[in-house]
């Protein structure tokens, strides 16, 4: 009978069995494998994948950026062509209004010189303010005492004003000396605004009818004794004003 516990016979037995060596290396490969997978790729794939995420955020706040500089520039670039736009036409308003002042300039110094006897005279009195150029004359001269008919010496001088103020269009202007009519006009006229108005319309009626200017370019106001001249004595703020607008040529 057989003695299995004899030391011998157990090492004979396993050699005879013989226990393969490759499944051992097989099971540590797997063990290591798992070990490797549990220590390090994880992790790195875990950070991988944050990172990702983290860039993807990133990306897509840098299109959000750039998309919102491109809005910006685009704003910025529509407020210059305003603004460019803007400085052209005030180039172009100072521009008409620099040659609106030297036309109204040349234009009065023309006027002074084909009235200067009527200046010397007295008789008129020539003011370059503005665009306007603007004839003024005495109401004793166009209108007899307590009388809105326009004088015989009167009317024709109004058309020499004309002719020397040119083409346009014409304003006339009446202003009185005090805040009272005198009682010869005053059963007429209750107040210096009904004096003037009608003082006005008397004279734009001589340049239509006399004078042949065209109803269209004539305009006529009543100012009372509203707008004194500045140092003047009382007596001359009774005066006939006839103006001329200066728009600058293309």
């Amino acid at each position: 009978m057989q003695n299995f516990d004899d030391p011998d016979l157990l090492a004979m037995g396993v050699r005879r069995r013989g226990f393969p060596m490759g499944w051992v290396f097989f099971f540590l490969a797997v063990i290591a494998s798992g070990i490797f997978v549990g220590a390090y790729y994880l992790p790195l794939y875990n950070g991988h994948q944050r990172l990702a995420s983290e860039h993807e955020a990133l990306a897509k706040s840098a299109r959000s950026v750039a998309d919102e500089l491109t809005r910006t520039q685009e704003e910025v670039k529509r407020v210059e062509q305003e603004r460019s736009a803007l400085q052209a036409k005030v180039s172009a308003s100072d521009d008409k209004q620099k040659g609106e002042l030297q036309q109204a300039t040349d234009l009065g110094q023309k006027v002074e010189g084909a009235l200067s006897k009527r200046i010397k005279q007295h008789w008129a009195t020539v003011v370059t303010a503005d665009n306007n150029v603007t004839v003024r004359i005495p109401t004793s001269i166009l209108f007899a005492p307590n009388s809105l008919t326009v004088t015989k010496h009167g009317g024709p001088f109004l058309c020499e004003v004309v002719t020397a103020l040119g083409s346009g269009t014409f304003t006339v202007a009446a202003h009185t000396a005090a805040a009272e009519v005198n009682a010869a006009l005053a059963k007429t006229y209750a107040t210096p605004w009904d004096l003037t108005a009608a003082q006005s319309a008397a004279v734009a009626m001589n340049l239509i009818d006399q004078c042949k200017v065209e109803a269209a370019r004539v305009s006529a106001e009543a100012h009372a004794d509203s707008q004194p001249l500045s140092g003047a004595k009382p007596a001359e703020n009774a005066r006939i004003e006839l103006s001329l607008h200066i728009t600058a040529k293309q």
